[in-house]
């Protein structure tokens, strides 16, 4: 486990180019974190949309924690999709 007073010097600085071509900054990281963080499946469900899905998710998340039988399946159940490269952020 890294220590926060560690985390520092685990740190690398970011090339200009790679923080050109990033699909976030650190602003919008944070936000993005923060909405997963307090509304999990909102965020995830705001995700899942941006898949073309054979059958279409109802849920975000199945989950059963009952001895024996720990499962969770996201989006309803393994399907097929692919990632919608014309959806804007």
């Amino acid at each position: 486990m890294v220590s926060s007073e560690n985390s520092a010097a685990l740190s690398y600085a970011m090339s200009e180019g790679w923080a050109k071509r990033a699909h976030v900054d650190a602003a919008k990281y944070e936000d993005m974190y923060d909405f997963s963080a307090s509304e999990p499946d909102s965020f995830w469900e705001y995700h899942g949309r941006g898949f073309d899905w054979i059958k279409p998710f109802t849920k975000v998340k199945i989950t059963c924690f009952d001895p024996g039988n720990v499962s969770i399946k996201w989006f309803g159940a393994p399907a097929d999709c692919r990632r919608d490269s014309r959806r804007q952020e």
